[in-house]
């Protein structure tokens, strides 16, 4: 994407990204940067492949949405300590108590991080299970401050401690797939069978504005869209478009969708 068109914002965000890469060769080591949408990682990357510099894109598991930007002093991979001396997970329960009753969501773990004084660029994604714990992935900086003084999410009591990847959720339990045919990829298309909405209500959702893909707004609902891309529906939640699947005997797209819990 052309610097061209970005906001004052966002070429403030693409600037410091920069100004870290500079930072990574200067003084050797790998600098860790804020974590990005992916609309905001397509705009780093395209800076970052402009000025030639190594960097690398961190969310703690394969199906991340969040990516934290790690710029690297040259060519070569981060090694996992180097990771991990940057960005960690964390696991937030609510105490067993209370735990059946709970039905916090995202919004939930999310507004009781920000209202610590955390920023969104100090936090990943954050996977909620059952209502009652959230693993969430952050910066050190922010796990240092969550373990110290997170004590309630909503009207719970918490307990935070850190984790590792191999105490995640698997990926079944994290998205409900989704199998269907489509005429083309269009998006309203795709969010109708993602959503259970019919495609008139599709559509009109597109025009209302409550369609982002890959944390961009989208109005026009004949846009081509690619496997790989992540759609969210305003109130409905997030939905991937996992895969294209060839064509039925009809001509209609087989298509795989994995709709986040």
């Amino acid at each position: 994407m052309a610097e061209a068109v970005l906001t004052k914002e966002e070429k403030l965000l693409v600037a410091h990204i920069l100004d870290l890469a500079e930072a990574a060769v200067k003084k050797g080591r790998l600098q860790c940067g804020p974590f990005l949408a992916p609309v905001e990682a397509s705009w780093a990357e395209a800076a970052l492949h402009k000025h030639k510099a190594f960097y690398a894109l961190e969310g703690g598991f394969p199906e991340a949405e969040r990516k934290a930007v790690l710029l690297l002093p040259n060519g070569e991979e981060p090694a996992p300590w180097e990771i991990d001396s940057q960005l960690t997970w964390l696991l937030v329960e609510v105490n067993r108590h209370d735990a059946p009753r709970a039905a916090l969501t995202h919004r939930d773990f999310l507004g009781s991080l920000l209202g610590l004084g955390l920023l969104r660029k100090d936090v990943g994604d954050i996977v909620v299970a059952d209502g009652c714990k959230a693993w969430i992935f952050v910066r050190q900086s922010a796990a240092r401050i969550i373990l110290k003084d997170l004590e309630t999410v909503g009207r719970y009591a918490v307990t935070c401690a850190p984790c590792s990847t191999k105490e995640l959720p698997t990926p079944e339990t994290l998205y409900t797939e989704v199998r269907d045919t489509v005429a083309s990829l269009r998006l309203d298309g795709i969010l109708s069978s993602a959503f259970s909405l019919s495609r008139n209500s599709a559509a009109e959702a597109i025009r209302r504005q409550l369609v982002h893909v890959n944390g961009r707004l989208c109005e026009k609902p004949d846009e081509l869209l690619q496997p790989g891309c992540t759609l969210s529906l305003r109130g409905k939640g997030k939905a991937i478009f996992y895969a294209a699947e060839g064509e039925s005997k009809k001509g209609r797209t087989f298509i795989v969708i994995h709709k986040l819990k």
